[in-house]
């Protein structure tokens, strides 16, 4: 029996562990990506000696106790990896000069946060006892069968009942909406700005439970050295890689997917098709509208994606021992707003890579922040005047540098360089629809919203990425392609292996 063929679009995390699923259950496996880098949105670049780390901030499942866990070391980005393992998630300066460490450890965050504002005990408690439980009781990996599904909820529902009760009450509150039970302006202040406001409390939570674990760690090495790893282990598996193939159709026959058409001309026969590329490209360009159930249509208009990013990079001779390290950075009142965009802010978390030895040479320090603004100003002027565009890029990074001289005098003149990916930068490199870094923002809405993976119209077509599951980041990338090769054994009547993988490394 002739071995069946697996074609994955997209060479980002997703796409990545879709292929290396689908070596390991037996298929002949080809991504395609279109860009000259793999990774997608995770990615480094080189700039004057410095490895720019463009995405992670930490591995939800990197040490041991969770299911997520267990599929990074399918995917071989476990072994032989180094982390370092932050004893604070951020640590934040408020507008009026109180320190608050968010500290990971969730008994000493609690004993922190009571003695800066006793007031404050009740929501403080039911937030601490919060991450207490999914620390206890982490999420499991969702699953793509319906009956080991069934199964996996079952045994929540009647084993994990304290996890059930958690999501039932934190899953339906903001960040936004619980800032406003707290008396103290600097924990409020820290809630409704750390990440975005609308965002379910349940994921900021479970994050926290993760890093209370010891299982939300940051990957020595950064972005570039991960996906070194995720292609090392899709590469010994005899899968294909064909880079700068940018697809330009999912070609459509008898209500079937059977392989892709590529811009330059070619085309590209399989039996099956998983698409991890930007979600509106995929439904809207390369299958058209007319295999589009209502509730895809919609999804665009129902559904708030994270907004654009201005990705501000800096490498400074200097090595800011006094800047405490933590997973999401030191977030600090800007001395004089930074107008990104339509976007006026007023603080920002910068991360000082002092614990990476390996992004720069001793003595020297990647400095990067990320400041939310609007795709809409940016395609306008770079539409219409590239030298304004890039007028404008270079006044951010400026205004950026002017308030990091003022907090650390002097830094101008230890500077080696100074940069700054807009959100159409992202829209070139990774074609995500309005620039938008991780799809779907996790907001309660979002966190109801079954977002299909299937289309009914076109059999053999799995969708995996950010785009199917509200929330983004590199599980959500992996675990959905682990589901949709899941599907894809369902298709062929095969038990699917994920364990096996391990054999091969």
């Amino acid at each position: 029996m002739a071995t069946k063929k697996v074609i994955v679009i997209g060479g980002g995390i997703a796409g990545l562990s879709a292929g290396i699923y689908s070596r390991v259950n037996g298929f002949e496996t080809h991504v395609f990506e279109a860009s000259e880098k793999l990774g997608g949105v995770c990615q480094s670049w080189s700039r004057n000696g410095y490895q720019v780390n463009g995405s992670i901030h930490w591995l939800m499942g990197s040490g041991p106790g969770n299911e997520f866990y267990e599929m990074w070391r399918e995917l071989g980005v476990i072994e032989n990896t180094s982390f370092y393992h932050h004893s604070s998630f951020i640590e934040y300066v408020g507008d009026g000069g109180t320190k608050i460490h968010l500290f990971t450890d969730v008994d000493k965050l609690e004993h922190h946060l009571l003695t800066l504002s006793p007031a404050d005990a009740v929501p403080i408690h039911e937030w601490m006892e919060a991450i207490r439980t999914l620390s206890k009781y982490p999420m499991p990996l969702p699953e793509a069968d319906p009956m080991r599904m069934a199964w996996s909820a079952a045994r929540i529902l009647f084993t994990e009942f304290p996890l059930v009760r958690s999501l039932i009450q934190w899953q339906p509150v903001s960040l936004r909406q619980f800032a406003q039970r707290f008396q103290h302006p600097a924990i409020k202040e820290l809630l409704e700005t750390f990440w975005h406001p609308e965002m379910s409390m349940i994921f900021f939570i479970m994050q926290q439970a993760f890093a209370n674990m010891g299982a939300a760690s940051y990957p020595l090495g950064g972005s570039g050295t991960f996906v070194e790893k995720l292609f090392d282990r899709y590469d010994y598996l005899g899968g294909h890689l064909h880079m700068r193939s940018r697809v330009e159709k999912i070609i459509v026959k008898d209500g079937c997917a059977q392989g892709i058409a590529l811009t330059d001309g070619t085309s590209h026969k399989a039996d099956y098709v998983i698409s991890t590329a930007d979600g509106y490209q995929t439904l809207f360009h390369f299958l058209g509208e007319r295999h589009l159930p209502d509730k895809l249509k919609n999804i665009f208009e129902d559904l708030t994606p994270f907004p654009g990013m201005f990705y501000f990079s800096a490498g400074v001779r200097q090595t800011f021992d006094e800047i405490p390290p933590s997973i999401s950075g030191f977030s600090m009142p800007l001395y004089n707003p930074v107008k990104v965009g339509n976007a006026t802010h007023a603080r920002s978390a910068f991360q000082f890579y002092t614990f990476d030895p390996t992004l720069a040479d001793t003595g020297r320090t990647l400095i990067t922040a990320m400041f939310h603004t609007d795709f809409g100003f940016w395609k306008n002027v770079y539409d219409t005047d590239i030298t304004q565009y890039r007028n404008e890029r270079q006044r951010v990074i400026q205004n950026i540098l002017d308030n990091l001289e003022m907090r650390f005098p002097g830094l101008r003149e230890r500077l080696d360089f100074a940069d700054g990916a807009t959100p159409m930068t992202y829209v070139h490199e990774t074609g995500n629809y309005h620039g938008s870094y991780e799809g779907w923002l996790p907001t309660p809405k979002a966190l109801r919203y079954q977002i299909p993976t299937e289309l009914p119209e076109v059999k053999n077509l799995f969708l995996a990425g950010h785009w199917v599951a509200a929330g983004g980041g590199m599980p959500p990338a992996a675990f959905t392609a682990r589901q949709a090769v899941q599907r894809v054994c369902r298709e062929e009547d095969l038990r699917f292996s994920g364990t096996m993988a391990l054999k091969y490394a």
